[in-house]
């Protein structure tokens, strides 16, 4: 999918960047007190793009 993949994180999809973000806060609830540093690897170009914590944070799931 994506191909060619975006050229910056803040043009990747809001589908990812909210499947990123509830990833990362799963880990944070099980790995408390951890750093927690989310990338994506695009394959098509070999490249891994991080993704930083202000993006992921407006795609953070609601808490319940």
């Amino acid at each position: 999918t994506n191909r060619p993949p975006p050229g910056a994180a803040g043009d990747v999809s809001a589908g990812y960047l909210r499947q990123m973000a509830a990833y990362r806060a799963l880990l944070r609830l099980a790995f408390p007190g951890r750093v927690v540093q989310c990338a994506l690897l695009w394959t098509y170009s070999a490249r891994l793009m991080p993704l930083e914590d202000a993006l992921l944070d407006i795609h953070q799931p609601a808490a319940s």
